[in-house]
């Protein structure tokens, strides 16, 4: 009977070993074909880190090139300014040639009167044919002429009118010479403001270049996210939204580092918190909730950092400023790109612009306030 049972096992046994092996085989292929994909998942993920490094070099040297332009431009601004001021004095003494030419004109139109007394004088000597000479004379040209012809006027008369005829000529030289010095600063003025207008149009063209590597730089950003994520080693893309107890979104997914609290004494009190880290320059930035944007703001051209202000958006830059309702209204600033417009409807979630660093600021961040009723509060405090 035992014998029985026995055999029955083995039988059991045998039949059972076939089904086990298939088992096995299939979890070593499915764990051949994970390797298999996490290594693919890894090498994307190096391209990805690859290509994000290429575009963050492309960008500190586009925002090099478009700092240089800026400081070129702005001494190119002072030449101008210069120049305005050289051609404004030299107007100023040319005006004043002017009139000393009128008066020395006037002077002459008083010495020919007191000649032609004289003349008449002559006159009434019997010398009819100087008198003739003198008094045909058309202009003063004419008669200095004609004056070598008359024989009796005194060497007196000769002089004075020479006198006054070389003085007229100094001073209409002078003013010639002003006129071409005038001519010439101009020449030189237009010179320098056709290249600024050149540089001002460059520097536009490497900001809309710099807006593309931003959003280059932003996808790569978000594909080596996802990537991570697929290998687990990270907790999902770069588009992630965290929504808080109170409704509000994180406005920048994956960047939770707070650099400045709210409050912070800097010799005025910080109205807002500044959110920073490694690699967030061209960050996306999006709308805590949904809202309308009351202010955009996108001319700063300044996106770098500063010891001081640029003057640009109110020391804010480039920002946004949105409004939830309720009195709740939010605002971000010193974006390197603002991409909505004022009196837009936006969406919670929403890109509204990109982290930068316009206006007054030290480095690449976002700051970001919260106000209630007009009256700033702990952003903090929403999350």
């Amino acid at each position: 009977m035992h014998k029985k049972i026995i055999s029955a096992l083995l039988v059991i046994c045998l039949l059972c070993s076939p089904l086990l092996l298939p088992s096995a085989s299939a979890d070593k292929k499915k764990s051949k074909t994970y390797d298999k994909k996490i290594s693919e998942l890894q090498k994307r993920e190096k391209e990805y880190e690859e290509q994000l490094k290429k575009t963050r070099a492309d960008i500190q040297a586009k925002e090099k090139y478009s700092a240089a332009l800026v400081s070129q431009i702005e001494v190119l601004g002072k030449q101008i300014k210069e120049s305005h001021a050289e051609i404004k004095k030299i107007n100023k003494r040319i005006s004043e040639k002017q009139k000393a030419i009128k008066k020395a004109k006037a002077d002459i139109e008083t010495q020919i009167n007191a000649l032609k007394k004289r003349i008449r004088a002559i006159y009434m000597a019997g010398d009819t044919t100087s008198l003739e000479i003198i008094l045909g004379a058309k202009d003063f040209g004419d008669f200095v002429d004609k004056l070598e012809l008359v024989k009796t006027l005194s060497d007196y008369d000769r002089k004075l009118i020479e006198g006054l005829k070389g003085k007229i000529k100094k001073i209409t030289d002078e003013k010639k010479s002003l006129e071409k010095e005038r001519e010439k600063r101009e020449k030189s003025e237009k010179t320098v403001t056709d290249k600024q207008k050149k540089l001002s149009k460059t520097l536009k063209e490497n900001k809309k270049l710099l807006k593309k590597l931003y959003a280059v730089q932003q996808g790569y950003q978000n594909h080596s996210d996802y990537v991570r994520g697929g290998t687990g080693s990270g907790s999902g893309s770069a588009g992630s939204i965290h929504i808080t107890p109170s409704g509000f979104v994180w406005p920048v997914p994956r960047y939770y580092s707070v650099v400045s609290p709210f409050g912070e004494d800097r010799g005025y009190t910080h109205k807002g918190i500044d959110i920073s880290g490694g690699g967030i320059l061209g960050a996306r930035v999006i709308a805590a909730g949904d809202g309308k944007v009351i202010q955009s703001n996108n001319s700063c051209i300044h996106n770098w950092g500063k010891s001081g202000s640029c003057g640009c958006g109110g020391g804010y830059g480039n920002f946004v400023l949105i409004d939830h309702g309720n009195g709740k209204q939010t605002l971000y600033g010193h974006l390197s790109d603002a991409v909505v417009s004022t009196g837009e409807k936006v969406k919670k979630g929403q890109t509204i612009g990109y982290v930068g660093s316009t206006g007054w600021s030290t480095g690449a961040h976002l700051h970001f306030e919260c106000r209630l009723n007009g009256a700033h509060y702990n952003p903090m405090s929403e999350f």
